[in-house]
């Protein structure tokens, strides 16, 4: 699913989404570009895990 829907953000930090490329139980997975000041550019994946399974993962961390 492209960027340009509405229902996606189009910023993650310095990363520009450029595409949701998958969607499932504990979050999703975006293809990204980061620019550098000198203009070099690159790609990388972002997962991004839902609000609800961070609490619960930031609670395991501290116990372990």
């Amino acid at each position: 699913m492209a960027i340009g829907d509405r229902s996606l953000p189009t910023h993650f930090g310095p990363f520009e989404l450029l595409a949701r490329l998958g969607r499932g139980g504990m979050g999703q997975v975006f293809l990204a570009r980061r620019r550098a000041i000198a203009g070099a550019e690159s790609l990388c994946v972002i997962k991004t895990l839902r609000a609800d399974l961070n609490v619960q993962l930031a609670l395991e961390l501290q116990a372990a």
